[in-house]
């Protein structure tokens, strides 16, 4: 019995499969033909690009709330500040 070596692609190559599978307009079934890959392969790499893209969404907008967090907490501790400084003017002013 011989047994099926898996092959392995190029991330440019399952790439540029994905993107002719979403936006030729051909049947999938034609586009893994043609590259010579299972229908099955091209389908986990169009599911994979997926989660990629959802995992990015996700993690910008992660990161968006983290600065707006930020940008906030920033605001709030240069108000704070500010009322140290006047405190601290006023406490020196008045033990001359």
């Amino acid at each position: 019995m011989s047994q099926k070596k898996n092959k392995t692609y190029p991330i440019e190559f399952k790439k540029e499969a994905v993107r002719l599978a979403l936006e030729s307009g051909k049947p999938k079934t034609v586009i893994a033909k043609e590259l010579g890959v299972g229908v099955s392969l091209l389908y986990a790499w169009i599911n994979q690009q997926a989660a990629r893209e959802t995992m990015s969404k996700d993690q910008k907008q992660t990161e968006a709330q983290k600065i707006k967090d930020l940008e906030a907490e920033n605001k709030k501790l240069k108000s704070e500040n500010a009322l140290l400084k006047k405190a601290a003017a006023y406490f020196a002013k008045n033990q001359m």
